[in-house]
């Protein structure tokens, strides 16, 4: 086998160096910090100042889109800002200017966007990543956008924390998922990255991708190169289902439309006949709440409590 050339043996130890620098750095992190930790780090850089937050200019000029999330936009041009975007921004700002400027690129499986910025997941002195730390705070969106999957699967798991808590974007109502079931939430769609709720009608599966018809006229778009992250099983189950989808909005031929590019991108929800929350009040709690006085006494105190919420939204549905 051929020994690497000296350019390239000087690269490897460059990446070696920098990796372990950051790795030691990353070692002095308390262990709540320590998010999506890299496993090695491509290159280190200067920032000349951050335009948005999820993008950054380097001081060579080149900007960097950081994989995995989304923030708010601000404005620019004639478009208006999306509420949470100058906080995300100064958030970014904040992380940057503690990193004295310095962070570590790791690059995933695609190098470039469309757009021609470079993408990589972004890294701080102390070997924190940055797009954890945003969507951990409530700044950002976790989204999933192949080929680049590195630590998808943690930064989702991050922003669950993050709704729960309603920190940040998770406590605005401009945010908050869009129910294609309701006539008046559909007047909240418009371009760009949203949220929201619908059922599924059916699916399609054609040459170019997978067509699934939501409730409310809006279609969820899955590209055939992306539709072997799903496997043909997982959307034929989706059918009656009521699912929650994140991505961007656009128009085609005049109907609403999302693409869908990953499944940790779409999630499942409870089925329920009222609502996506609470108590499942299903078609036979009717008969469970007419016998509840008659097995009252051999009943757990869930179980109670759960009848009695289902047997109140029955008696409030008869009364319209």
């Amino acid at each position: 086998m051929a020994r690497p050339s000296k350019p390239e043996r000087a690269k490897r130890l460059h990446r070696f160096a920098l990796f372990a620098l950051f790795t030691l750095a990353f070692a002095a992190v308390p262990a709540a910090a320590r998010e999506c930790p890299a496993d090695r780090i491509d290159e280190s850089v200067r920032v000349r100042f951050v335009n948005d937050g999820d993008t950054l200019t380097l001081s060579d000029g080149r900007r960097v889109r950081l994989i995995g999330i989304n923030a708010p936009e601000i404005a620019h041009d004639d478009r208006p800002g999306e509420p949470g975007g100058i906080e995300a921004r100064n958030s970014l700002r904040r992380l940057v200017r503690k990193s004295g400027q310095r962070i570590g690129l790791r690059f995933d499986e695609e190098r470039r966007d469309r757009h021609g910025r470079w993408l990589a997941h972004v890294f701080d002195r102390k070997g924190r990543n940055l797009a954890a730390l945003l969507v951990e705070r409530g700044k950002a969106f976790a989204v999933t956008i192949p080929p680049n999957l590195w630590q998808s699967r943690c930064l989702h798991a991050l922003e669950q924390t993050a709704r729960r808590n309603r920190r940040g974007v998770w406590d605005m109502p401009f945010w908050k998922p869009v129910d294609l079931d309701r006539a008046r939430e559909r007047k909240r769609l418009r371009t760009g990255f949203r949220l929201l709720r619908g059922r599924v009608l059916d699916s399609v599966r054609l040459k170019p991708g997978t067509r699934v018809r939501l409730s409310g006229g809006v279609t969820l778009w899955i590209p055939a190169r992306d539709r072997r992250y799903f496997g043909r099983d997982g959307m034929d189950d989706w059918k009656g289902r009521r699912l929650q989808a994140r991505g961007w909005m656009y128009r085609r031929r005049g109907k609403w439309q999302m693409t869908l590019t990953h499944p940790l991108n779409v999630t499942r929800l409870p089925a329920t006949g009222l609502s996506d929350s609470g108590p499942q009040c299903l078609p036979d709690s009717a008969r469970a709440a007419s016998a509840f006085n008659s097995r009252k006494r051999a009943m757990s105190a869930s179980n109670v409590s759960r009848i009695r919420s289902c047997s109140a939204r029955l008696a409030s549905m008869n009364s319209r």
